[in-house]
C-alpha cells in the first residue's frame, strides 16, 4: 500500500511541491496492480473510482445486492455503489 501525504503550509509553495508529488505518483504506477484501498480514496476522484477499484465483475455483484437491499440508495454517503447505474 502506498499513500502519498504531501502537505505544505503555504499555497505559495504549490508550484514547487505539486510537480514532484504527481511525478512520483506517476512513476509508482508501474508497480501497482491498479486497485485501490477504499479506506483512503482521497478527494474528488473520478466517479468510477469504486467500480475501478473492485473490478467490473465484483462491482456488478455488489450492485445487484444494493438494488435488492437499498434500491433508493439511502446509504450513499460513502464510497457509493449506485444501484441504478449501468
Amino acid at each position: 500500500m502506498l499513500s502519498l501525504d504531501a502537505i505544505w503550509s503555504s499555497a505559495s509553495d504549490d508550484d514547487a511541491n505539486v510537480g514532484w508529488v504527481r511525478n512520483f505518483w506517476q512513476h509508482m504506477q508501474r508497480h501497482s496492480t491498479g486497485r485501490l484501498y477504499l479506506n483512503f480514496p482521497g478527494h474528488g476522484e473520478d466517479p468510477d473510482l469504486v467500480r475501478d477499484a473492485f473490478g467490473s465483475e465484483t462491482y456488478g455483484r455488489l450492485q445487484r445486492v444494493k438494488r435488492r437491499y437499498d434500491p433508493d440508495n439511502i446509504f450513499r454517503m460513502n464510497q457509493n455503489i449506485d444501484p441504478r447505474a449501468a
